[in-house]
């Protein structure tokens, strides 16, 4: 529901932009997407691998524990930890997403606050 309420916005939005884009602008608007894309797809490497020591860990420590670990400490500081690696990738996803949204927001207003009236 949200989502469709947020893609009507976006085609008014753009609708309402009354200046043509020159081919400079596009050409700017396409190389900012890529970069976008580029550090999302860093930050996305960045939560995988922190996704795939979690996994291992666990695995890790299923395996020591089974095959006669009785420690229990030492099982629970490693998934404690593999618990940690995790939490801490997923900050510079969101934080580039969010970044993400914010940069797309603002070049949208300009675009519809700039030469809204004509010249």
């Amino acid at each position: 529901m949200r989502s469709l309420q947020k893609e009507k916005t976006m085609k008014q939005t753009i609708r309402s932009v009354s200046r043509r884009i020159t081919e400079a602008e596009k050409q700017f608007i396409a190389l900012k997407v890529e970069k976008a894309k580029l550090t999302r797809e860093k930050a996305k490497l960045v939560l995988i691998g922190a996704f795939m020591v979690y996994f291992a860990a666990i695995f890790i420590s299923i395996i020591a524990y089974s095959g006669g670990l009785r420690d229990k400490t030492i099982v629970s500081f490693i998934i404690g930890g593999a618990t940690l690696v995790f939490i801490i990738s997923i900050f510079p996803y969101l934080m580039e997403t969010r970044k993400e949204e914010k940069e797309i927001s603002e070049m949208i207003n300009e675009l519809t606050e700039s030469d809204t009236f004509g010249d």
